[in-house]
């Protein structure tokens, strides 16, 4: 019995010992999103006020895919020098009709000055895992240091799932996916001869990507929108 305490002693001193994994630079606003039965909300995180859903023309031109539910998007941006879109992700809960419920956000995309592009795969539904079910992509940007300015923004991507009805779910499994994959859009960047910036904010962004993508760094719970 003594041994084995001592042991388990040796173990947990051993644990202790074992530094904490760093921070992610990239945070997601919030693990879940609340749609309501009826109507169109702004998601959690969002500071706009007023009626939330656009009117894009008509007819409205809605994109959707298969999540169970049909899961229907209606993007207008990017706009401004962040590059914020207009975003209304909705949930029809008829087959071949438009959502009638749902939530509005104002995504930036900032983070493609550093990428130079949006990768040929950019959408706000995708089958992120290939089980022929869509989930929702909220775009999102990331500072490579702590008074990062707008070109010095990253490019990340968060997979939320349809888990209900009436609830979108992180998938961290899935947005470390897609991070790898955004890791090798930054790799795959071509030499920049003139340019100066030492270390290039690609490879910067990129490294941050498939830090997290690794899991080589920690999320933490309700980090809250910057």
């Amino acid at each position: 019995m003594v041994i084995l305490a001592a042991c388990g002693l040796v173990s947990l001193a051993s644990m202790a010992d074992e530094p904490a994994k760093p921070r992610c630079a990239m945070q997601p606003t919030v693990y879940s999103m609340t749609i309501p039965k009826a109507g169109f909300v702004w998601a959690p995180g969002e500071d706009s006020k007023g009626e939330c859903l656009m009117k894009f023309g008509s007819p409205v031109e809605w994109e959707k895919a298969p999540a169970g539910n049909m899961l229907y998007v209606q993007a207008e941006g990017p706009g401004g020098s962040g590059h914020y879109w207009s975003l209304v992700v909705g949930v029809s809960d008829v087959a071949d009709q438009p959502p009638q419920r749902g939530l509005c956000l104002v995504p930036s995309t900032v983070g493609w000055r550093t990428l130079g592009r949006y990768p040929t795969w950019f959408a706000w539904l995708k089958d992120a895992d290939g089980d022929g079910q869509a989930e929702f992509i909220e775009w999102s940007g990331f500072g490579l240091h702590e008074d990062a300015s707008l070109s010095e923004i990253g490019l990340v991507g968060w997979v939320y799932r349809l888990k209900a009805p009436d609830q979108f779910e992180l998938d961290l499994p899935l947005s470390r996916r897609l991070a790898k994959m955004l890791a090798d859009e930054y790799a795959d960047q071509p030499p920049e001869s003139t340019s100066r910036r030492r270390p290039r904010t690609d490879r910067v962004a990129g490294g941050l990507l498939r830090k997290f993508a690794e899991d080589g760094c920690r999320i933490v719970k309700n980090a809250g929108k910057k």
